[in-house]
Parts: C-alpha cells; structure tokens; sequence
C-alpha cells in the first residue's frame, strides 16, 4: 500500500511501515488516514506523512520462495531499494514483531538515508552481567520475561527451529491454522469473554497469513550472520516501545 499526504504543507516525510506475523499490510490499516490527514483529525497538516505499507515476503498477498533466503535484513536491503524507486532518498522506518527487526536492520544498514526508526518491541532481554547489579525493577523484568518464554514462547522456538513441521498442518488445515492465529491473540481477551479473535480485523489477518513462509523467515533471522546481527546500533533516533510483559504468575 502506498498512500500520499493528503495535503502536506511542505515535503512530506516518507514512512515505511513493517508487520510481522500473524500479519499483513492489513495490520497498519487504521492508521495511514491518521498518518496522511491529520488535520481531518485535529492534528497540524504539517505532521503528514507519506506512508508505505508493503506485505513482507511470503506473508498476506506477496509469497515468496523458501529458497530465497530472505531474512530481516535481506528484507530491509529490498525496502531500501523499494523506497528508491518510488523516489524517497530519505525516511522513517516503524516496525513491530519481526518488522521490529527489519527497521533495525534498515537504520543499521542505511544510516544516511534512514532519519529515524519505531520499534514496537525488540525481542525478549538479553543481559551477560551479574543480575544482582539490576534495580528490582529491571529483575523483575527479567523474571517475567523468563516466565513468558516459558509458558508462552513455545511457537517461537517453533519458527526459529522446525518451521515446516507445523507449517505443512496448519497449510492443511484452515481450522488449525485459525486456532495457531487466535491462540496468540488470547491475551487480548475482555471481561466478557470475547476476544480480538472474533473481531473482522482479526479475521481479515486469518486470511491474509501465511504460515511456511512467516515461520521460516523466523528461521533465517535465527541463522544470520553474528557479526552483523549483534553490532551497536545505529548513530540516528530509535525509538523503541516498552510494553510491559504479561503477568503470567496470577
């Protein structure tokens, strides 16, 4: 998807938006009016932005071959050369899930061209040092993120190990491959016992989602080279969300 500022009073700022799974470019569906008009909304018409959705490869409408080898940052290095065509040298980068990924890769990557990255959450903590050194806070956080791993991230080990295992079933079986969704939209569940899961928006991702190919770029991501996966960030503005870990101990 690719939609103009509605009436930008100046050169509009290019954003490139990247899902992760279970998605599509159906994830960011209810903000590019927002992001392209937001005078229509009481915002500045000064803050619009031109806004790029593009589906990752192998998820929604765009499959891609398992032998292409594209992982996070393959994806970034063809987001970069997308935005050249469509003639933006310079732009944001917002990304959640593995799209979190793709952004980090795009601001590590291309620094010169990316302004600044959104990452709305970067993976489970990772700390070499004495946890003893930590604030409680910062423990606890750890302790829950541990906790989560535990009881919630089986299919992530899942993606990162054997992705066809699961994907040849769930590919089989619509059913299957609508309870795999829905699983991970349970927490979201209200008071009354309904669940995002019954929402159309949810539905629309049901049918737009692939499930080989999104496990397999999981796969791929696991397998990339160290010495460019885990290198200091990028010298430009990254923004990264902090959401608070679900609290599985109740």
């Amino acid at each position: 998807m690719h939609a103009r500022a509605a009436a930008p009073a100046g050169p509009a700022l290019p954003l490139v938006l990247c899902h992760g799974r279970p998605d599509s470019f159906w994830r960011y569906t209810k903000v590019i009016d927002l992001l392209t008009d937001p005078a229509a909304h009481g915002g500045d018409p000064m803050d619009a932005f031109d806004v790029i959705v593009p589906d990752m490869p192998g998820y929604g409408c765009l499959h891609a071959s398992l032998a292409s080898g594209l992982n996070s940052l393959g994806v970034a290095g063809v987001w970069a050369e997308l935005m050249t065509r469509l003639g933006y040298e310079r732009f944001g980068a917002v990304g959640g899930d593995s799209g979190s990924h793709v952004s980090r890769y795009l601001a590590l990557e291309y620094p010169e061209r990316v302004v600044g990255a959104h990452r709305m959450g970067g993976g489970l903590p990772v700390y070499s040092g004495d946890l003893a050194d930590l604030t409680p806070q910062e423990r606890t956080w750890f302790e829950d993120a541990a906790i989560w791993g535990a009881s919630e991230g089986a299919y992530g080990a899942m993606h990162r190990t054997k992705p066809q295992t699961a994907a040849f079933g769930l590919t089989d079986s619509p059913v299957g491959l609508a309870a795999w969704i829905v699983e991970k939209t349970r927490p979201g569940a209200t008071a009354t016992g309904t669940s995002r899961a019954s929402t159309p928006r949810t539905r629309s991702s049901r049918t737009s989602c692939c499930t080989g190919s999104p496990a397999h770029h999981r796969l791929l991501d696991a397998h990339a080279p160290r010495e460019r996966r885990d290198r200091p960030g990028a010298a430009l503005p990254v923004c990264r969300g902090a959401f608070r870990v679900l609290d599985l101990r109740r």
